[in-house]
């Protein structure tokens, strides 16, 4: 499976925050909500929690994604370009499909807990 950090063309994500708002989403806690295909470019999610929380295909582009947790997430899909990681934990959350990650970043996720397997495919693990 490649991670590579391609910036292909990529239909918007859904705008559920402003430019100003994404500025805004530091330490907060987002528990079994649906953010799916969110657009989250640029946003400062430092230190943030998300648990059970449907993320598949939401855009992460440029994001401050240090010390975010990722519990148990749906993050097939999802857009990582130029998003910053570190401290982070992925316990339970699949990111198969995930796009723009590098091979570093994607095995730096495997030991912070996430899976590059969709549950629904039944061939071996990434």
């Amino acid at each position: 499976m490649s991670h590579s950090p391609t910036q292909g063309p990529r239909a918007p994500g859904v705008q559920v925050f402003t430019q100003i708002e994404k500025r805004w989403l530091r330490e907060q806690i987002f528990h079994a909500v649906d953010l799916a295909g969110v657009d989250l470019t640029a946003a400062d999610l430092r230190d943030s929690r998300f648990e059970g929380v449907s993320l598949r295909g939401s855009d992460f582009r440029a994001a401050d994604l240090r010390g975010v947790q990722f519990i148990d997430c749906d993050l097939r899909g999802a857009w990582f370009g130029e998003a910053l990681l570190g401290a982070n934990h992925f316990q339970g959350s699949c990111l198969a499909g995930a796009v723009g990650l590098s091979e570093e970043q994607a095995g730096y996720i495997r030991m912070r807990g996430g899976s590059f397997s969709d549950p629904g495919d039944p061939s071996p693990a990434a």
